[in-house]
């Protein structure tokens, strides 16, 4: 039954999520850190202005080998990215342990306002249970800082909701992009659930249809559907998406997180050498 509010729904084998704003950025590809790694940027490039990052470890003394493997997830998150032709004029990489820093030059700031995150954030996707909160309540959560819990019981904070499913039940995220030939318009994520993940949406979902259940991202809700019927793998999260943003997010689910929190130590641009 509907009361006429714009709340979403859950259907069989996806999910379509309604998003208010847009977010981040993503693909999975392998890479191997060395003292200095530089991917060729093309001749004609080599003239416009470069933008030059350098990243450095938040907290000093900084595990050697664990840096090594945030240089691994940066230079993975960059190669989807060029892949997918979002960084057009190429880019170079280069890893120094002493003092340790990681600088990245990019022939134009093609990644915009999204380049922080991309380099220093790891996107965390949760569906969150929401059958507690009334349905003409459900909507009023978009767009709020929420606090989950895995403990069934709360974690003793009667404010926080259970998690359903959060990123460690991810096992990819494919960017999905407006398709003539199937008539389909939308800009989003197929995310694809570990098999463990999948039966467990699965039986949430079958036993609390007609209930809400939140996505939220990095700890904002960003979509209250209602469960319509069972669900599993995959679900579909669409929305107020630019094309930009969704392989940027797809990036930094496919990477996992940054073993170590990395932070913008300069940022500027320089002429051509």
């Amino acid at each position: 039954m509907s009361d006429g509010r714009n709340t979403g729904c859950l259907l069989p084998f996806w999910l379509m999520i309604t998003v208010i704003g847009g977010w981040f950025g993503f693909f999975f590809v392998f890479g191997q850190a060395s003292s200095t790694v530089t991917t060729a940027i093309p001749t004609p490039a080599a003239l416009a202005p470069t933008l030059e990052i350098v990243l450095v470890p938040q907290e000093s003394g900084t595990d050697t080998a664990l840096f090594e493997a945030s240089y691994i997830v940066i230079n993975t998150r960059l190669a989807a990215l060029a892949a997918a032709g979002t960084i057009q004029a190429g880019y170079s990489t280069d890893f120094s342990r002493d003092p340790q820093q990681i600088t990245i030059r990019l022939i134009e700031d093609t990644l915009n306002e999204n380049i922080e995150a991309l380099l220093t954030q790891s996107a965390s996707v949760e569906l969150v249970d929401f059958s507690s909160v009334p349905a003409d309540e459900l909507q009023t959560y978009v767009g709020q800082t929420i606090t989950t819990t895995p403990d069934a019981a709360g974690g003793g904070d009667p404010s926080s909701f259970l998690v359903v499913l959060n990123q460690a039940d991810i096992l990819s995220a494919v960017p999905i992009t407006p398709d003539p030939s199937r008539d389909f318009e939308a800009v989003g994520l197929e995310i694809h659930l570990t098999e463990t993940g999948a039966q467990r949406l699965g039986e949430f979902s079958e036993a609390h249809i007609g209930s809400g259940m939140a996505i939220v991202v990095n700890g904002v809700v960003v979509s209250v559907p209602v469960i319509q019927a069972r669900v599993e793998s995959p679900i579909w999260l669409t929305g107020n998406f630019s094309e930009a943003e969704v392989l940027q997010l797809a990036a930094q689910i496919n990477t996992g997180p940054l073993p170590v929190m990395l932070q913008i130590a300069s940022m500027r641009y320089i002429g051509a050498g």
